[in-house]
């Protein structure tokens, strides 16, 4: 993770989340680590809403809300309500 953004301020991660990463594969699973914690599962995008659903093994989903996306960075928000307005950031290099 690189950063949060909240009204156009950044905000550094907190030391357990300095090492989070999302791994998409091509397989449509997933990766990731937040706050020192492994997952995995199934992933979908939905181009037409802008957004990817991430299944973990329970069935149960989250939703990124895609904000940029390109080679170097991937900024979305999460859709869940204290979450809202806040943009997280993810470096594809890793620093």
């Amino acid at each position: 993770m690189s950063h949060y953004e909240y009204y156009w301020i950044d905000f550094e991660p907190e030391a357990n989340e300095k090492n989070d990463y999302i791994l998409f594969n091509t397989n449509l699973t997933y990766e990731s680590v937040d706050e020192g914690k492994k997952s995995t599962g199934k992933w979908s995008f939905n181009a037409k809403e802008n957004n990817i659903l991430m299944y973990d093994e329970k069935g149960e989903h989250l939703k990124l809300l895609v904000k940029d996306l390109d080679e170097d960075k991937f900024v979305f928000e999460i859709d869940i309500e204290e979450m809202k307005g806040v943009k997280i950031h993810y470096s594809s290099k890793k620093k």
